[in-house]
């Protein structure tokens, strides 16, 4: 499972920014058919009784899944409505630049659009995975699945937004828009700082909850050896970390900057705006 993931994200973040306007409107498609697996997923999970057997002795979290999960749904058949046009505007829209591998002053260079859409790929994934083997009993027999690939690609996201940090100073992010108020450009700043807390805090409060069992942690097949067990208390903060502090940093944040863009694309006419990441 984690290695289906994997691919998905390599191939979307390298397909999405594409100069050939048809491997362009693939991936869009391809996106948009990713979307529409999760909803399935969830939706299934609605008539299965997968949901229905959560007890409502449950952690509150666990008895909220649902609710978050059909949110999700809910948002994920907007974007799938929203990349299907998508995909048949790239189709239409010729490019002729190529992308260099720096960023430059207008907009960010190949490598680091790769890695943003690759830890985004990710990051979509993983959400429901997690919530769904939250609430899968233990014997389940797809949780072990759900776990590994979990744990994988949390490890994954954790590498490559330390080596996106790095880059950044190797080739610094382009200028903020000359147009932006003084109050804008600090609030992106603010979300982007966020936005990366959440990427580096989610998989080191995910190891330390994995450490904390025995089940061991999975890196795409591989056994990593548990360097120290945590303490009782340093596992309770990781857990509430994990399960609520970070995901409603993430929540927000990631809204706001999505938001941000959609304004800006849509509102203002600035298609600049997402131009700066993405074909």
């Amino acid at each position: 499972m984690a290695f289906g993931y994997l691919v998905l994200a390599i191939v979307l973040a390298v397909t999405l920014n594409a100069q050939n306007r048809w491997l362009r409107a693939a991936g869009t498609a391809l996106a948009a058919l990713s979307l529409i697996m999760i909803v399935i997923s969830i939706l299934l999970a609605d008539f299965d009784g997968t949901f229905a057997a959560i007890p409502q002795t449950a952690p509150l979290i666990d008895r909220l899944t649902p609710a978050i999960l059909n949110s999700q749904a809910a948002l994920a058949g907007v974007g799938i409505a929203f990349l299907l046009w998508s995909a048949w505007q790239q189709a239409r829209r010729p490019v002729e630049t190529t992308l260099p591998p720096g960023n430059t002053e207008a907009a960010y260079g190949r490598v680091s659009r790769y890695l943003h859409w690759g830890i985004a790929v990710m990051m979509l994934c993983l959400i429901p995975i997690g919530l769904f083997m939250a609430i899968l009993p233990a014997a389940h027999p797809e949780r072990a699945s759900f776990v590994a690939a979990h744990q994988a690609l949390g490890l994954t996201v954790l590498g490559l937004a330390v080596v996106r940090i790095g880059w950044f100073a190797v080739s610094p992010s382009p200028r903020p828009a000359s147009d932006l108020a003084v109050w804008e450009v600090r609030a992106a700043r603010a979300v982007r700082i966020a936005l990366y807390l959440a990427l580096l805090a989610f998989p080191v409060s995910g190891y330390i909850l994995s450490a904390s069992e025995d089940t061991g942690i999975d890196f795409y097949g591989w056994a990593l050896p548990v360097v120290a067990r945590p303490s009782e208390a340093v596992t309770s903060a990781a857990a509430v970390l994990h399960n609520w502090c970070l995901p409603i940093l993430f929540y927000v944040a990631i809204g706001l900057h999505v938001g941000a863009v959609l304004k800006r694309h849509f509102s203002e006419r600035r298609h600049d705006a997402v131009r700066r990441m993405l074909r």
